[in-house]
């Protein structure tokens, strides 16, 4: 946490009225010290449908005189374009408050009016995640009769009153220390103290409702009405896959392979906040969508086949934020399609030309989605991960001389999220990515890739076979008489010590590695091998096993490892440190071999 520069005053205004929200920004910032001068260039994020109607800013000297004021001409207006998109209706205001004298302090305020919101406030005290945040305040102000609902962690200086017919809700806090997510922990974001503020009825795009599920669903229903028929040309494709297949899960997977094949993934984030799609009709034409279009595609792909799905929301992401299941509002950032079929649903990631049908992954595996049905919108559970889908197997072959130079194979059976980047890259890198990554993954310490391959891949497969050769040397060192096996070790993630933890564990998916590793050693020498211990690591956590044989030429060692998905209190997290902390022991036993 920097102590070069503070936020001395971070206050938010929020007033409705007829059916206007308006919000007033003020941000007093002090700076000490050159290092943190960077703090100076502020950013402003807006919609182009929104109205910034003011914009206030200036440089104050130690004293609190001011040195300069902001002028018109220093403001640049930029449009917010993230990696992927085409085109963005978010926007960014631009300008830089640096001064030469330190301590200096710099401040500005502005105003945004919107008429089209789902939601009062999603509030947190903190300016820059790096930099204290001395006094936050929020200030909702509410005609009497407006029905709202709120979400409030960690804020304890709250008060609510009634002050000339209106309702006044403040909450003041500060952001002193870091809070930085962890290594299996929720999502930064999620921890961070918090207010969010749900109006009950909403104007977003059409009118809407958050009273329950059931009815923030049917507003997504109005929101999409009308967007899901094909054009005529891609209707008379759609019937040549039909007649060709009777088969009804076939038909879908032929159109899903339809959809990877003849569109692309590209955002583009206009028109309502960017939350109503596209047309299929646009997809038809274009070829192209982002996540909402090409699953509305998809949808109409099925609509015209007679197969009923639905428009699926979902928080996606490796540190995706959990779902406050309490409060229906606009908690997500991508959606897919959900195909109930004979009892089961299966599950289409809209944006992936890559992944297998009906494959759902890491990125939306085990969390709540909302399946948007009308009348009946519920949230639902997407499918977790289980060891068994996770299961890497990995088979290594040392051929080395009595000097550890020689050969390595590694023939790997990939799952899950290696299996996913895999995909990936066979799809869409050139060989000179597809090698680093390689590189990256397998390379064993004093090892040369020499060549690899992709075994007999299809793009039904949830799984990927790699074949790798290397070249190694260096893989035994001498001690006298004796040689020394550098240990091959199942590489797990560092973890922070017990003394440094603040946050519950939360492992949102499995782990699970089976290695076997073979060393053939010189035929033209006989040893004697002092093998580590076979070894059983039991935990609730996790497993770990470790087997080791010699014959006298050839020594094989079977390590299995296996970390089970789950949540647990803070409290477990020594006792889960330990346990990796015993696993990583274990692997760095070394193999001793010494001549007859």
């Amino acid at each position: 946490m920097s102590s070069y520069a503070q936020v001395l005053e971070y206050d938010t205004y929020i007033t409705v009225n007829n059916g206007v929200k308006t919000t007033r920004k003020s941000v007093l910032v002090q700076v000490n010290n050159q290092e943190e001068q960077w703090i100076s260039k502020v950013f402003i994020h807006y919609n182009a449908s929104e109205d910034l109607k003011y914009l206030n800013a200036e440089i104050l000297d130690s004293s609190g005189k001011t040195v300069r004021k902001l002028k018109n001409k220093e403001v640049e207006t930029r449009a917010y374009m993230p990696d992927g998109t085409f085109f963005e209706d978010d926007l960014y205001k631009v300008f830089d408050l640096a001064y030469n004298v330190f301590p200096y302090r710099f401040k500005y305020s502005y105003e945004i009016d919107n008429d089209n919101f789902n939601h009062l406030a999603y509030w947190v005290p903190i300016y820059r995640e790096n930099v204290k945040t001395i006094e936050a305040k929020l200030t909702i102000d509410l005609p009497a009769s407006y029905e709202y609902n709120n979400h409030i962690k960690d804020i304890s200086n709250k008060r609510e009153e009634l002050i000339s017919g209106r309702k006044v809700l403040t909450y003041k806090s500060s952001y002193l220390r870091k809070i930085a997510s962890e290594k299996y922990s929720a999502s930064s974001q999620e921890l961070y103290p918090h207010v969010l503020s749900i109006p009950e009825n909403f104007h977003y795009g059409v009118d809407g409702n958050s009273a329950s599920w059931e009815s923030y669903g049917d507003w997504h229903i109005k929101l999409n009405e009308g967007l899901d028929y094909l054009t005529s040309s891609e209707k008379a494709k759609v019937d040549e896959i039909i007649e060709a297949t009777p088969d009804t899960l076939e038909l879908i997977k032929k159109l899903y392979y339809h959809l990877q094949d003849h569109t692309r993934y590209i955002n583009v984030a206009i028109d309502i906040g960017g939350l109503k799609p596209y047309s299929a009709a646009y997809v038809c034409t274009n070829k192209y969508g982002d996540c909402k279009a090409l699953t509305m595609y998809m949808k109409a792909l099925l609509k015209y086949a007679g197969i009923n799905s639905n428009y699926t929301v979902i928080n996606a992401g490796d540190d995706a934020e959990r779902i406050i299941e309490k409060y229906p509002f606009q908690q997500f950032n991508h959606v897919l399609l959900t195909v109930p079929f004979e009892g089961d649903t299966l599950w289409l990631e809209n944006t992936s030309d890559y992944l297998p049908f009906a494959y759902n992954g890491t990125f939306t595996q085990n969390r709540k989605a909302l399946a948007v049905d009308l009348k009946n919108s519920q949230l639902i559970n997407s499918p977790a991960l289980s060891t068994e889908d996770v299961l890497s197997l990995t088979k290594v072959n040392f051929n080395i001389n009595d000097e550890g130079t020689g050969t390595l194979s590694i023939d790997v059976v990939l799952k899950g999220e290696l299996f996913e980047r895999y995909s990936y890259l066979n799809r869409h890198a050139t060989t000179k990515d597809f090698n680093t990554q390689v590189v990256r993954d397998f390379k064993i310490k004093d090892s040369e890739v020499v060549d690899y391959k992709v075994v007999d891949y299809s793009r039904d497969d949830f799984f990927m076979n790699l074949e790798i050769n290397l070249k190694v040397q260096n893989q035994i060192r001498t001690l006298g008489s004796l040689r020394v096996i550098k240990p091959y070790v199942i590489e797990l993630p560092e973890l922070e010590k017990p003394i440094f933890r603040k946050n519950d564990l939360l492992i949102r998916y499995p782990i699970n590695e089976q290695h076997e590793i073979v060393y053939s050693l010189s035929a033209n020498e006989k040893y004697n091998a002092e093998l580590p211990d076979d070894i059983l690591i039991e935990t609730k956590y996790g497993i770990y096993k470790q087997t080791n044989t010699f014959n006298g030429t050839q020594i094989k060692i079977n390590k299995h490892f296996k970390l089970f998905g789950g949540e647990y209190p803070q409290s477990d997290y020594e006792e889960f440190y330990n346990f990796f902390q015993s696993v990583n022991k274990a692997q760095k036993e070394s193999i001793i071999l010494e001549n007859n």
